[in-house]
């Protein structure tokens, strides 16, 4: 059983490698979003590093977001996003 755990950990080890790797070559990443209960994310290697952001950004905050965008592109991202009233809602992309 020990043997089928390990083979399976090694695959989806695999999986990931591979999938990082396609990402990396058609420079793509991804980044999940939960608003469901507060604002919660998480962003692929890939995304930071197309964004120029550093890996503490993985997980940044919503105000941290905000803060990177344009000046003049701010108030409609946030009207746009979902759950930016207040209200918790989750929302898939893609």
């Amino acid at each position: 059983m020990d043997k089928d755990l390990s083979a399976s950990e090694q695959e989806l080890r695999d999986r990931e490698n591979e999938l990082r790797e396609v990402q990396r070559i058609a420079m793509v990443g991804g980044v999940v979003v939960d608003l469901r209960d507060g604002f919660k994310n998480r962003r692929s290697p890939e995304y930071l590093a197309i964004h120029g952001l550093p890996p503490e950004a993985a997980n940044e905050t919503h105000e941290d977001w905000v803060a990177r965008l344009h000046p003049d592109d701010r108030e409609r991202a946030e009207r746009q996003l979902p759950g930016s009233s207040g209200t918790p809602t989750a929302s898939r992309c893609g």
